[in-house]
């Protein structure tokens, strides 16, 4: 480090300084001919300096020895305010994160009964609790008053999946998510079977098909719950009414899931198996809805 000269008033006696150069050589196990040369004077004029009980101020090695230690502590001074900055970045961000993390569990408790009754029934495989979008759709239905007021201009009592799709508004859903809500189902993004594609290119096809397969059930089962949806606002809307023994919703079945086989490149629909059927109806408590979806829809299930 060197110091350059400059007029500087000099608020340390010679004492002072000559104290200050002793501790620092100790400290920094330095050699008085390494600090004569870092603040750039004899090492005469220092041995003179430190060998006097009481130096005087007009030997060079007074305010060139004084410059130095005032720019290590000018340097120091902004290796700390670095420093701090950086915790206080980091402080910033561990803020940013911890709010969205208290958004996030806001969303999730506000979307929790609508969210619950969706993924059960439904199960849209690119909605989260913590959505935006799901918040914007669920705002009536998470709202005792506007849901009470909006119940009176019903013909009948509704169940709360019922209310939910009487309620609950497509169009943030719609546009948070375009890929999984369009007017038709997810284009396959390939044509070629899997054991007609070069060794090197299979690696990445079972990722493509998990991504199609996800979207294509994604759509399926938003299809169904706009339709649902869409008949039971024709059935329950103000001056409706529903027709007699009506099915509870949900009211369409629900849509096969997709499989690929390694010969083919199209995907075919795969039915559940009764076992399958039988676990929708005992995860949840699905006696007025699901049951009868099984009963219904049986075609929908293969035999063991």
């Amino acid at each position: 480090m060197s110091v350059q000269s400059e007029t500087v008033e000099i608020k340390d006696t010679p004492i002072k300084v000559k104290e200050r150069i002793e501790k620092y050589l100790i400290k920094q196990k330095m050699t008085k001919a390494s600090f004569a040369r870092i603040v750039g004077i004899s090492s005469n004029a220092l041995g003179r300096f430190l060998g006097q009980d009481e130096p005087r101020g007009d030997n060079q090695t007074f305010e060139a020895s004084y410059l130095y230690f005032r720019q290590l502590k000018a340097e120091k001074k902004a290796r700390k305010a670095k420093k701090r900055k950086m915790r206080s970045a980091v402080s910033d961000n561990e803020k940013a994160a911890e709010a969205a993390a208290k958004r996030a569990k806001s969303l999730t408790d506000a979307c929790a009964e609508g969210y619950k009754l969706l993924n059960e029934h439904y199960f849209l495989p690119f909605l989260t609790e913590a959505s935006d979008a799901l918040a914007d759709a669920l705002a009536t239905f998470n709202d005792p008053v506007k849901r009470r007021a909006a119940s009176d201009t019903w013909t009948e009592n509704l169940t709360p999946l019922e209310e939910l799709l009487m309620l609950i508004d497509f169009e943030p859903l719609k546009a948070a998510f375009p890929d999984y809500t369009g007017e038709s189902a997810p284009a396959l993004p390939f044509s070629v079977a899997f054991m007609e594609l070069p060794p090197p290119e299979r690696l990445a096809r079972p990722a493509q098909e998990a991504a199609h397969k996800t979207a294509v059930e994604g759509w399926r089962a938003w299809t169904r719950l706009v339709a649902d949806a869409t008949t039971l606002r024709s059935w329950f809307g103000e001056g409706k009414t529903a027709p007699p023994n009506r099915l509870n919703a949900p009211l369409t079945q629900p849509p096969a899931r997709i499989a690929f086989e390694v010969d083919q490149a199209e995907p075919k629909d795969e039915k559940r198996s009764a076992a399958d059927a039988k676990a929708e109806i005992d995860d949840v408590d699905h006696t007025r809805c699901c049951l009868n979806r099984v009963h219904a829809f049986r075609s929908l299930y293969a035999a063991n």
